[in-house]
C-alpha cells in the first residue's frame, strides 16, 4: 500500500540549499522580472496599435516599437539569468548530496560493504 511521505526527509534536503540563499533570491527576483515584463508586452502592443497603427503617427509608431524592444530584451535577460541560476543550484545540490554519500560510505566498516543486506537474493554468476 501506499505510505504517507517523509517530509523531514523534504526538510534535510531543503537544509542544502542554505549555502545558495543569495542564489535562490536572485533566481526568484529575475522570476518576477521576467513575469512583470511577460505582463508588459500586452499593455506594450496595445499601445503599438493604439498610438501607432491607429494614430497613423510614425515617430510613436517607432518610439513604442522601441519600448517594446527594450521590455523584450528585459525578459529576454531575466530568462536567462532564472534559468542559469537555478541550473546551476540544482548542479551544486546535487553534487553536494553525493558528496555526503560517498562521505558516508567512507565512514562505513569495511565489513558493512561486503555484507549482503538482510532479505537480499544472492547473485548467481553466469561465470559460477
Amino acid at each position: 500500500m501506499s505510505q504517507r511521505p517523509n517530509h523531514r526527509v523534504l526538510f534535510r534536503l531543503l537544509s542544502l540549499l542554505r549555502p545558495y540563499r543569495l542564489r535562490l533570491a536572485l533566481a526568484g527576483l529575475a522570476l518576477l522580472l521576467a513575469s512583470g515584463s511577460v505582463l508588459a508586452l500586452g499593455n506594450g502592443l496595445r499601445l503599438v496599435i493604439d498610438n501607432g497603427f491607429l494614430a497613423e503617427d510614425a515617430q510613436a509608431l517607432g518610439k513604442t516599437l522601441g519600448l517594446m524592444l527594450g521590455v523584450v530584451s528585459v525578459l529576454a535577460m531575466a530568462s536567462a539569468l532564472r534559468y542559469y541560476q537555478v541550473s546551476w543550484i540544482g548542479e551544486r545540490l546535487a553534487a553536494d548530496l553525493r558528496q555526503q554519500v560517498f562521505d558516508h560510505l567512507l565512514s562505513l566498516e569495511p565489513s558493512f560493504l561486503k555484507a549482503p543486506a538482510k532479505g537480499a537474493q544472492p547473485v548467481i554468476s553466469p561465470r559460477g
